[in-house]
């Protein structure tokens, strides 16, 4: 595989992924040593099998927590290496299986369980969505990646207060019996 040079992140690109890193950390929903970046050869790899430059934001993405992001998408297939993967299914869907989804100037990252696709279109760095079966159905996710990953940021956050009011009404329900208040655990 040939390694194509990707484009440098912007500076707000970089601060935009670090601001969401942080975000993480003192969050709790991840710890400092929860992340790992892409190597340059690896952020190469993705760029030789896109059709298209890489957005900016996601190359700043893909440098700080390309690997890994405890807490950060959970249940999709971003992190490195599914992007060289995704691209090469989806491909297979459409020359294999005769999908009817158009690949011409589009990067697909990602996915969700193996049939929904992420994508960037030619100059234009909003994330789309593509659900397999359904290539007349396709969603403008977020303006950008790092706005994506941002409102899983915000989505864990929910879910994990969610939790905790479901919890303390168990608790609460448990008291009410008479029985003791169970052992969280460091983590919650």
């Amino acid at each position: 595989m040939s390694h194509t040079r990707f484009p440098d992140p912007d500076p707000a690109s970089v601060e935009d992924a670090l601001r969401l890193r942080s975000a993480l950390i003192e969050s709790g929903l991840a710890s400092s040593d929860g992340f790992a970046g892409c190597t340059d050869e690896e952020i190469a790899a993705i760029q030789s099998v896109s059709p298209i430059p890489l957005p900016s934001d996601y190359v700043a993405f893909l440098q700080l927590m390309g690997h890994r992001a405890d807490g950060l998408f959970q249940g999709r297939g971003v992190f490195y290496p599914e992007p060289l993967d995704t691209y090469v299914d989806v491909r297979d869907l459409v020359e294999k299986d005769g999908e009817n989804i158009s690949m011409d100037g589009r990067f697909f990252f990602g996915h969700h369980q193996g049939y929904v696709f992420f994508f960037f279109e030619k100059e234009d760095p909003a994330v789309y969505s593509y659900t397999e079966r359904h290539a007349d159905d396709l969603r403008r996710l977020s303006d950008s990646f790092l706005a994506w990953g941002w409102a899983h940021y915000e989505q864990a956050l929910e879910v994990r207060a969610r939790g905790r009011l479901m919890f303390e009404e168990r608790q609460q329900k448990r008291e009410a019996m008479g029985l003791p208040r169970e052992d969280r655990g460091t983590d919650q």
